[in-house]
């Protein structure tokens, strides 16, 4: 069985790296649109030039993508474009995996949330800093922090340590 990804602009700078994991995947098929790839400043790539240097087929438009019937989209558009795609990929009944950040506005986080959850797709934000180690020890120090910070034996000014 074959899993379709679609890859929904190429404006993001982890559009590469996506195009490229992908594509190495056993049983994944990967396309690509960017239509509005010439409206990017001088020295940003895109498009079909781009599609091509990665091994990929470049559709046209996002309709075409999605015409495609992708189980899986990543969203790696301009910010300002985020809830546009989202929402005409869960529309066309694909799980979304969508750039940070999500919105620009609280409104369209919430838009975006509630037209997935409406069409029965998983929405993701692409925020892999979480996993990291450095994140994971910031996490727990802060943590440690808090504990410290609720502890009634705690004495005010006083750091503690072990």
């Amino acid at each position: 069985m074959t899993t379709r990804i679609g890859i929904m602009s190429m404006a993001h700078l982890h559009a590469v790296s996506y195009a490229h994991a992908l594509s190495r995947l056993p049983g994944v098929e990967v396309r690509v649109s960017d239509p509005d790839f010439s409206q990017r400043g001088p020295g940003e790539s895109g498009g079909p030039a781009l599609a091509a240097e990665l091994g990929l087929d470049h559709l046209d438009s996002y309709a075409e993508l999605l015409a495609w019937q992708p189980d899986g989209v990543i969203v790696c558009a301009e910010n300002s474009r985020h809830r546009e795609l989202v929402e005409l990929a869960a529309a066309a009944g694909a799980h979304v995996l969508c750039e940070k950040p999500l919105a620009t506005t609280l409104l369209d986080a919430r838009a975006m949330i509630e037209v997935c959850r409406t069409a029965g797709v998983s929405l993701m934000v692409a925020y892999p800093v979480r996993f990291s180690p450095a994140f994971g020890a910031l996490r727990a120090a802060c943590a440690d922090r808090h504990q410290q910070r609720s502890d009634p034996q705690r004495q005010p000014g006083l750091v503690r340590r072990s």
